[in-house]
């Protein structure tokens, strides 16, 4: 399997990727000052995904990919150590300076989050 699928394509390999597990819920206090904690949602994904070096021809791979509402995206999940696809969005795409290696132009660094629905 691939590091990264998006839409079953597979994606250019990251430099750095996080798998964050997170819990959806709320937090109050109640009359005698005790936390009541309501778990709405748990075990949603979020994956922040850096690429170094990334050229023109990738970058427009990576950024058509995540260019719906949303898109699946398939990897291999630490908690399960199994592939797992999740249906996800993508907040912001940080494009970082565009440089030149062998004579080749290359963006610098590529972030993006993939956050589960």
């Amino acid at each position: 399997m691939a590091v990264l699928q998006i839409n079953s394509n597979t994606m250019p390999a990251p430099s750095v990727m996080y798998v964050i597990v997170s819990d959806i819920k709320t937090e109050e206090r109640n009359a005698a000052g005790a936390s009541v904690i309501d778990r709405i949602a748990a075990g949603k994904r979020r994956i922040e995904c850096d690429w170094a070096y990334v050229s023109n021809a990738n970058l427009v791979t990576l950024l058509s990919a995540v260019s719906g509402a949303t898109f699946t995206v398939s990897y291999l999940d630490p908690l399960t150590n199994a592939a797992k696809t999740i249906t996800c969005t993508v907040g912001e795409r940080a494009v970082g300076a565009l440089v030149y290696k062998s004579g080749t132009p290359v963006w610098g660094s590529v972030k993006m989050t993939f956050t589960e629905r």
